[in-house]
């Protein structure tokens, strides 16, 4: 894995975060709910369940806009979505799994344990959005 790799992978995860930030700052920015408190916490749920579930099919809507997708070690095919959940179970550690893809394998931690790999979709198969 290359560094510009790495930092494609970053950007993916800046986007998933950037939605899921949406979920819970966006209503309350567009004024659009009396009740902020209730909605807030509405937001803040739908965050949870995207950043879990984000990559159920192997690919997260980041993944998607930059190309990249999620496959199994020993299959090379979309991982189960159990090893999908726990991977994004293991989010929290994003300081110790970022230093670890951007400056030596190119892969989160979660990734090595769980033996999945992100990959760049290939050009001759790439969909445009």
């Amino acid at each position: 894995m290359n560094f510009l790799f790495s930092l494609r992978r970053f950007a993916a995860t800046l986007i998933d975060a950037m939605i899921c930030a949406a979920f819970i700052v966006l209503p309350d920015i567009l004024g659009m709910f009396e009740d902020a408190p209730v909605v807030e916490t509405v937001g803040i749920a739908l965050a949870g369940i995207m950043l879990l579930l984000k990559d159920v099919f192997g690919r997260s809507p980041g993944k998607i806009i930059l190309g990249l997708y999620i496959v199994d070690d020993n299959t090379g095919r979309v991982p189960r979505v159990w090893k999908l959940m726990l991977r994004n179970l293991l989010l929290p550690l994003w300081i110790i799994d970022g230093g670890i893809c951007l400056f030596t394998t190119g892969r989160r931690l979660a990734d090595i344990v769980l033996k999945v790999r992100v990959v760049a979709y290939p050009p001759n198969r790439l969909k445009p959005l």
